[in-house]
């Protein structure tokens, strides 16, 4: 019984995937002999008795992939943790990297992470972070720079290797080491890589880098004997384990698609290479097999992709055809029919039709396909390459019959159409978001599904048809708005209207439908960009909560691309049984749709209908001067529901820029000293232009305060002017606001963000001699100091933005006062990673919106921050 028990394990580890036990994974980490040279080569010697570890595992599923494999080496010596890794790359000419990456924040780029704790589950871990140019930042100070480690990177032809030298101490490593073990994980980021396959590491974590529940045992140990490192090698070689077990799957066990007759080369092929995967089973040349495996992977991909088979049904009249699938001639199969096997994705087919008599016809038909009928193109004439999808078709004649038909005096017919096959709603060139494997609508209630619009075919241009049947009880609402796209540009279309909706009964396996068809211009769908649209779509009271049902829908374009029918599964539920609640603001950010996604009158009543229902009580809208019709609709909806209003308006006057004609901006044009000053006297949006000269005076566009006068001189007139221009651009509310809220993603070096450091000082202010004073006196230099603004960039970066963040948390306190005097609270929205600011706003504001829940760490001094506010 033990034995069968034994056979059961062994075949579930085989079939499933590579599985491991955390000693398996348990890495030593040896004395070296001496410290490495730090130069991205791994020739040195000190390496050369340090064990090897291979075999990165998908950081969700576990599972190695047999490319953009990683493996590594850690060591320490002399107080210091050394760790070599080598990532392998098949593209290392297009790694995304900079060398300028880390110098002030995390960027999300190819690299690696290193993580330790003390403890498993323990809620804090250092984390270091480097790329292929030996860039690096860490998450133990404040900018995450450090001096106190190292890394050097070189890139080869099928790899890129870092080398890094961590202090202990900096890594939270005590003395007590050599008798405790630590806990560490190794990741990798390959954006190169598919999108689920990203994100590869050592420790089986299951979920994130992070999850310090599941990092792997590090022991400190001495200097290593040839036996022990021959040893851990063999333990640690993970990646070879795993082969060996991919290698016997792929040679004993059937694939489900195989289960079907096939006889086609590929389908040969992939026999062909069961049995070599048995041969290979005995073989030790590493390289060899993984190069193996991703080839059968590759194949085992295509032939496994999910297929409809179509029948061609073609009917000729003193005519002869040739039918090509993607390029390559079809035969016929064993009946004498063309067979089409449409995987999913797009296939393209083309039919030539050759005249052979007086009196030549042809007629086309995909049966079990009904959508296709009709949606051809023709030509009597076809240049190089016709048959091919990328084959530019647009001035080909559209056939829209299924009867015979032929084209006067032609010795040839050509024909085209593109047809794509889903087997879901969410395939590979799906339109319909967001992404979810039932849709949940609740009984009288108004949901938005939104449509991406964009050729599936690159580059096809043409009239774009969107057909959506919906069952009884639910209907698509009204979707004509007449408002422009707004200052972002005509290109930027937020929510297209259709040219023209149509509806009809329909009967759909029973039931009653109504089919809404839908037609775009062909300037909404574009190859440059993607436009979304809203489909709003109501459920009445009719239907029975436990339901079950689903929408149809498909597309089509320019005359001969076709989508076969796709279902989104429905779910009916109950009503919704919200309530409003008191102490929680709820909020929908933007909620007056704005910048060209407005929506129509009806839609947008039902949708704020049934987010009230669902006790949204806060919204967060734009002020306006122009009092249009759907404004006053939606002060009306508000009022009628007495939810909370917070104003926001263009995070006036916390960016620079943002000083809009009224009184505060009098104020500062006319007093001497309000103006500030910025970076070598160039405006703030001179690094968007090469006219310098023109630029360097535009004071309209790069307005702003001096951040130390009008805290000190000009702070009671900054408060008043402030308070009375507020309450001019608020006047359109009616009085319904409680709160004024500002966008604060800004940096005192205003060419960079929270992860990223300026490359330049220009468009940052304020370098006037007053607030260089107070600068020079943070740091402890004498008043009389003289710096020029290059030199302040380039020797004290860090120092200059502390200086900045402690001044610009001083403003955000005289912006609440402003608020509360005229009866409102103030809100500020930052990066949760923006820590000094959040501790200069410490009592200055009321409200902390602090980023968005997953974006970064909330460490303790920011908490007790959050708390107070």
């Amino acid at each position: 019984m033990k034995k069968l028990h034994s056979f059961l394990l062994t075949a579930a580890v085989l079939l499933t995937g590579f599985a491991s036990s955390a000693d398996d994974l348990t890495y030593n980490v040896y004395q070296m002999k001496k410290a490495p040279v730090l130069d991205g080569k791994l020739t040195d010697e000190a390496w050369k008795d340090i064990p090897e570890a291979t075999g990165f595992a998908d950081m969700y599923t576990g599972k190695l992939s047999a490319t953009r494999q990683s493996t590594f080496k850690i060591g320490h010596y002399n107080g210091n943790l050394y760790i070599a890794a080598k990532c392998y790359e098949p593209d290392t000419k297009n790694i995304k990297t900079d060398k300028n990456h880390y110098r002030d924040g995390w960027y999300p780029d190819d690299h690696l992470e290193f993580f330790v704790a003390k403890e498993l589950k323990a809620k804090q871990k250092a984390q270091f972070v480097y790329n292929s140019q030996g860039s690096r930042w860490c998450n133990l100070t404040a900018h995450g720079t450090s001096d106190k480690w190292d890394a050097a990177a070189s890139i080869g032809k099928d790899s890129w290797v870092t080398e890094v030298k961590i202090p202990l101490a900096l890594a939270g490593i005590g003395k007590d080491c050599m008798t405790k073990p630590y806990y560490f994980n190794l990741a990798r980021i390959a954006n190169k890589n598919r999108s689920k396959e990203i994100y590869s590491c050592y420790a089986l974590v299951g979920s994130s880098f992070g999850n310090t529940a599941k990092y792997v045992k590090m022991n400190f140990k001495g200097v290593a004997k040839k036996a022990e490192t021959s040893s851990d090698e063999k333990r640690l070689n993970r990646l070879g384990k795993w082969s060996k077990m991919r290698l016997w799957k792929m040679g004993y066990v059937k694939e489900d698609f195989l289960n079907k007759e096939k006889t086609d080369p590929a389908t040969k092929k992939f026999l062909a290479m069961k049995q070599e995967a048995k041969k290979l089973l005995k073989s030790n040349d590493l390289g060899k097999v993984l190069s193996f495996i991703s080839s059968y992977e590759k194949l085992s991909a295509e032939l496994g992709r999910p297929a409809v088979n179509s029948v061609f049904d073609i009917r000729t009249k003193d005519a002869a055809v040739k039918v090509y699938v993607d390029g390559k001639e079809l035969a016929k199969n064993s009946a004498g029919k063309y067979e089409v096997n449409f995987v999913e994705g797009i296939t393209t087919i083309a039919v030539e039709c050759t005249a052979k008599g007086a009196d030549p016809k042809v007629a086309l038909k995909l049966l079990s396909c009904p959508e296709t009928d009709g949606n051809w193109k023709y030509s009597a004439s076809a240049g190089k390459n016709w048959m091919e999808r990328a084959f530019n078709d647009s001035k080909w004649k559209e056939l829209k019959t299924t009867g015979f038909f032929w084209e006067k005096g032609a010795k040839k017919l050509f024909l085209r159409q593109h047809i794509l096959y889903n087997r879901s709603h969410d395939g590979p060139d799906r339109c319909i978001n967001p992404l979810v494997r039932e849709w949940g609508f609740s009984l009288d209630s108004t949901e938005p599904l939104f449509l991406a619009l964009y050729p599936p075919v690159k580059d096809l241009n043409g009239e774009y048809e969107f057909t959506l049947d919906l069952p009884a009880g639910f209907r698509l609402l009204d979707m004509k708005h007449a408002y422009s796209a707004g200052w972002w540009g005509s290109k930027v279309k937020m929510n297209c209207i259709p040219t023209s909706v149509t509806k009809k009964a329909i009967t759909v396996k029973g039931k009653k439908y109504t089919r809404y068809v839908l037609k775009y211009a062909a300037d909404d769908v574009s190859s440059k960009y993607t436009h979304p649209t809203i489909l709003p779509v109501k459920l009445d009271s009719s239907r029975t909560p436990g339901e079950k049902d689903s929408f149809y829908f498909r597309r089509k374009q320019a005359g001969n691309f076709t989508e076969l029918t796709q279902t989104l599964p429905v779910a009916i539920l109950p009503p919704i049984n919200g309530r409003m609640a008191k102490e929680f603001m709820l909020s929908m950010y933007c909620s007056r749709p704005y910048f060209g996604a407005h929506l129509s009158d009806e839609a947008l009543t039902e949708l704020m209908k049934t987010a009230f229902k669902g006790g949204l009580n806060t919204w967060i809208h734009q002020p306006t001067t122009n009092q249009t019709p759907y404004f006053k609709l939606f002060k009306k909806l508000l009022a009628d529901a007495n939810v909370k209003q917070i104003a926001h308006f263009g995070n006036f006057p916390a960016w620079r820029g943002s000083l809009r004609p009224g009184e505060l901006r009098s104020f500062v044009e006319k007093t001497p000293g309000a103006r500030a000053r910025y970076f070598n006297d160039f405006p703030a949006n001179v690094y968007h232009s090469t006219d310098l000269k023109t630029l360097k005076k535009n004071w309209w566009a790069a307005a702003m305060y001096c951040p130390t006068y009008v805290t000190t001189k000009g702070r009671e007139e900054f408060i008043k002017t402030l308070a009375n221009d507020l309450t001019r651009y608020f006047d359109c509310f009616d009085g319904k606001l409680s709160c004024y809220w500002i966008n604060w993603e800004s940096e005192p070096w205003q060419a960079s963000n929270a992860y990223l450091h300026a490359k330049t000082g220009l468009g940052s202010y304020c370098f006037c001699n007053d607030c260089k004073k107070v600068f020079y006196k943070s740091i402890g230099l004498p008043e009389n100091s003289n710096i020029s603004d290059e030199e302040i960039y380039k020797k004290y970066y860090n120092e200059w933005k502390l200086h900045r963040y402690k001044l610009d948390g001083a403003v955000q306190g005289l912006i609440r006062e402003a608020c509360n005097r005229i009866g409102l609270k103030y809100m500020v929205y930052s990066w949760l990673v923006q820590e000094p600011f959040w501790l200069a706003c410490k009592g200055k504001i009321d409200y902390a919106f602090p980023g968005c829940p997953g974006t970064l760490r909330q460490t303790p001094p920011i908490r007790s921050i959050w708390i107070k506010q």
